[in-house]
């Protein structure tokens, strides 16, 4: 994991280079998460089963979280 001067450094670099082709950040990170929840649908999906098979236990889950 890179610590924070690192993200920081990474940040300026990914944004200045986005700038220069045009692209602004905003638009390229909405695609970068559009990207990871394609790649993972059958992921979701598979965990969105999971839950509705066990409904009971997601409300106890739940409840003590709000209790």
């Amino acid at each position: 994991m890179a610590n924070r001067a690192e993200q920081n450094q990474n940040k300026r670099l990914a944004s200045a280079i986005l700038a220069a082709k045009g692209v602004k950040m905003d638009d390229w990170l909405n695609e970068k998460y559009q990207e990871i929840i394609t790649e993972n649908t059958n992921l979701l999906i598979k965990s969105m089963a999971a839950q509705t098979k066990q409904p009971t236990q997601s409300l106890n889950q739940e409840e003590r979280h709000n209790g």
